[in-house]
């Protein structure tokens, strides 16, 4: 794994995890009103030799350096390069916060396909809230199911994955009212939004009601 440190950001972050959370869909909007009743944290991981510029730079890649050794070349003549990112470090600080809060669950917004579009025998971590499409996760769920959920979710502009002290009532066709997740959304102990063009993410957490 990547070496890597925790930074705690300012106001820049906060103003960004807004921004990320601003008319995205019925989750967001309601996790957006809890950052703004309660006093939170933020923070994001990144690797040791980052620099303050490239941390504060949270619409734009480059935090990792690229990994040449699995470079191709196309055709054109160009090459393209994988791009690294810090999703392990992103299950990893997931699911330790659900260890230690028992109780808690995980939902990933999933922003690409409408539910209209998704098989009921598809994914299990995923259900619907009219045509939005989202997964649960808890803390049985291994590393597989994080990392598939949050990889289904980063649609590099946006992805936005909470932990929850409410888990939210799904019915048997795996469907959710909107009450109900912005129920859930309203009880957010931490949050994570994709930033750094896909390579990273910048993340709140609840210190105080």
């Amino acid at each position: 794994m990547l070496d890597h440190k925790v930074v705690i950001l300012g106001s820049e972050g906060l103003t960004y995890v807004r921004e990320h959370l601003a008319e995205v869909n019925i989750f967001c909007a309601a996790l957006l009103r809890a950052l703004e009743e309660h006093a939170g944290e933020v923070f994001t991981v990144a690797p040791n030799d980052a620099t303050k510029e490239q941390i504060v730079a949270f619409d734009q890649g480059g935090l990792l350096p690229e990994d040449l050794s699995g470079s191709v070349r196309l055709p054109d003549g160009s090459i393209l390069v994988p791009v690294e990112s810090m999703i392990a470090q992103q299950v990893s600080l997931l699911k330790g916060t659900l260890a230690t809060t028992p109780g808690t669950i995980c939902i990933v917004d999933d922003v690409t396909p409408h539910w209209s579009e998704v098989s009921t025998n598809g994914d299990p971590t995923m259900f619907g809230v009219g045509e939005e499409v989202y997964h649960l996760l808890a803390q049985g769920h291994g590393d597989e199911a994080f990392l598939d959920a949050l990889t289904d979710g980063n649609a590099i502009w946006h992805g936005v994955s909470a932990i929850c002290a409410l888990s939210p009532e799904i019915d048997g066709d795996r469907m959710c009212s909107a009450a109900e997740l912005q129920r859930c959304a309203l009880s957010v102990l931490m949050l994570t939004c994709t930033a750094y063009d896909g390579e990273g993410f910048v993340a709140w957490r609840k210190t105080s009601d």
